[in-house]
C-alpha cells in the first residue's frame, strides 16, 4: 500500500493598503514573484523572497474571505 500526500493551497489574495493616509486598497498574491507598489502613493507593498511576499512594515492588510 502506497501512502499518498495531499498538501492544501496555501496560497491566497490578500489586500493591501500602505501606511499613508492614501484610502486604495490594492490586491495582491501571497506569493507574488515581483515587488508591488501602490498606485495612489508609490510606496512599495510587498516584495518578493523566494516565497511569500514580504509585507512593507507598517502597511495593513486582510485576508481574502473565500
Amino acid at each position: 500500500m502506497t501512502a499518498v500526500l495531499v498538501v492544501a493551497d496555501l496560497k491566497v489574495v490578500i489586500y493591501i493598503k500602505p501606511a499613508t493616509a492614501v484610502n486604495v486598497i490594492t490586491t495582491v498574491f501571497s506569493h507574488a514573484t515581483t515587488v508591488v507598489v501602490c498606485v495612489g502613493c508609490n510606496t512599495v507593498l510587498c516584495t518578493p523572497t523566494g516565497g511569500k511576499a514580504r509585507l512593507t512594515e507598517g502597511c495593513s492588510f486582510r485576508k481574502k474571505q473565500h
